[in-house]
């Protein structure tokens, strides 16, 4: 939402508007220009306060001390023992601020990217690389897998002073666990439900701006675009990303019916022909790879494109649904302990085991009101999508529809019968509300590691991971070719991917901060 740089030697007082924000000498901010944002600044001699937030629709109450929406506030004063610097951001994490820290100064962007030149080195975080890796995951934690970059994380706050070496982060007490309740008698679950859904959609709705949405064919983004349909009270026009493979027929069906009866302006992209590790794709001609963004960047990049093309610059997703109607740890039928994923041979016997070690333990951000796994989806699609000046919208991840949701019965969770009961009431046929092959992404990365095969070869024959120590990379490239050739593995093909993005993502750092890469931190 916003970027700026502050320098130990810096003068608040010399701090003046500028065309692209605030200015002054050892000091710039500039906020993100955009329709559903708005920035507000506060000057004084020793200080400057900058918030950037979410607008909330037009009469609303100001709620200064208490923003419903997300926001980022950066706040710089001149004090005795020098200059201080205290950052706090809401609750939705819909695009968060990185950080990096160096003897010149302070330096926060919302595109991660953006911080490679000023790193010392492309060296990777042990644990992180290994649960990238292993576990395909990047934890949500201030760490990033580059140790020199930090992310500020949702309603956590940063402490920077001008002597210090490192940024000091405050995190946010964890709420009190979310518990199935009991119904009243005659409570309306689906009347409370719509109530909340239009109630958080509604807050963003202005004249100045339209909303478009993001549909899959699938519960969380179909419910997304006919409540914002209602909302708006107008026709939307919506976006939707075609997979390959046998489950190909079934979504345009299943969408084909979602637009005819919601009356929705749809385009769809065919993604045969977006697939992921594109040499083409603007990340890679670039360098610009980060491993925790979308791993189907070159699908959703297009996407993007032409959203802003039709004048849609806020989009509404689907984030967060998956996660309303999962059962509690409580609800889940005790089960034999969970065989232990295939690892490939490639990887080294080190980093497997720091996996192993750290499953449990690997630094998390506390627990949210707002699930981690949907803070994570926001975290990797925030910077893709303000790229292109494209905000997004999680009306799912809403705090207040959350908690209704996870204080339902098991039995309006299970089987996600408040998403299908919903969407019947709607009109929908079963074709949507029971679907028998909802949409799958992996035939879209399987296309993608298939069709780029040299590239992927070529990117490993000088291959930073392996100079690092975790891969062997004769093995990677013999089991690699050996898969594309058709031999069946006894482990996931998306180890290929995750291997490649984060070589990708290593050679990106090393090519913006002029350093060749070398070992792990």
């Amino acid at each position: 939402m916003l970027q700026f740089t502050v320098t130990p030697q810096c003068d608040v007082g010399s701090v003046h508007p500028v065309s692209d924000g605030w200015r002054g000498t050892g000091i710039r901010i500039s906020p993100v220009e955009h329709p559903a944002l708005q920035a507000v600044c506060s000057l004084s001699p020793t200080s400057i306060r900058v918030t950037v937030r979410e607008r909330m629709r037009t009469g609303d109450a100001n709620m200064e001390s208490c923003w419903p929406l997300d926001f980022v506030t950066v706040a710089i004063s001149k004090e005795a023992d020098g200059t201080h610097v205290k950052i706090d951001c809401g609750e939705w994490g819909t695009c968060p601020i990185y950080l990096r820290c160096t003897p010149a100064g302070l330096s926060a962007h919302w595109d991660p990217a953006q911080l490679f030149p000023l790193l010392a080195s492309p060296a990777l975080c042990e644990v992180f690389a290994a649960h990238f890796l292993v576990g395909f995951e990047h934890p949500y934690a201030t760490r990033t897998i580059f140790p020199e970059i930090q992310r500020l994380t949702a309603h956590a706050r940063a402490y920077w002073h001008a002597g210090d070496a490192s940024v000091r982060f405050e995190m946010p007490p964890s709420p009190d666990p979310l518990v199935p309740h009991r119904l009243k008698p005659g409570a309306d679950v689906l009347g409370t439900f719509e109530a909340s859904m239009m109630t958080s959609l509604r807050r963003y709705v202005h004249e100045e701006e339209s909303i478009g949405a993001l549909l899959s064919g699938g519960f969380d983004s179909s419910i997304v675009a006919a409540v914002a349909a209602r909302v708006i009270g107008k026709p939307i026009r919506t976006y939707g990303l075609i997979m390959p493979g046998d489950r190909r027929d079934g979504q345009r069906m299943r969408r084909k019916e979602l637009v005819e009866r919601f009356g929705f302006e749809d385009e769809e992209f065919d993604t045969e022909k977006l697939v992921p590790l594109d040499p083409e794709s603007v990340r890679i001609r670039e360098l610009r790879v980060v491993p925790w963004e979308e791993c189907y960047y070159e699908a959703f990049d297009s996407l993007l494109v032409r959203a802003v093309q039709r004048g849609d610059r806020t989009l509404a997703t689907g984030n967060g649904g998956d996660e309303l109607c999962m059962p509690h740890w409580t609800e889940r039928p005790p089960s034999a302990s969970q065989p232990v994923r295939a690892v490939p041979p490639f990887l080294n016997a080190k980093t497997v085991q720091t996996y192993r070690d750290t499953e449990m333990t690997v630094e998390r951000a506390p627990r949210a009101t707002i699930p981690t796994s949907a803070l994570s989806a926001s975290a990797a699609s925030g910077p893709l999508f303000m790229r292109h000046g494209v905000w997004s919208l999680s009306p799912m991840c809403t705090p207040e529809l959350v908690r209704l949701c996870r204080r339902l019965p098991l039995e309006w969770r299970e089987g996600r019968k408040l998403w299908w009961s919903y969407l019947r009431d709607l009109g929908c046929s079963p074709c949507i509300t029971h679907p028998k092959d909802p949409e799958d992404f992996g035939p879209l990365m399987e296309l993608g590691l298939r069709r780029n095969a040299d590239f992927i070869c070529g990117l490993f024959r000088d291959s930073c991971l392996g100079d690092m120590g975790y891969l062997d990379v004769n093995c990677f490239l013999r089991e690699y070719r050996a898969w594309c050739s058709g031999t069946r593995t006894a482990y996931d093909p998306a180890y290929f991917l995750f291997t490649s993005i984060l070589e990708l993502s290593v050679k990106s750092a090393a090519a913006h901060c002029g350093q060749l890469p070398g070992g792990a931190a």
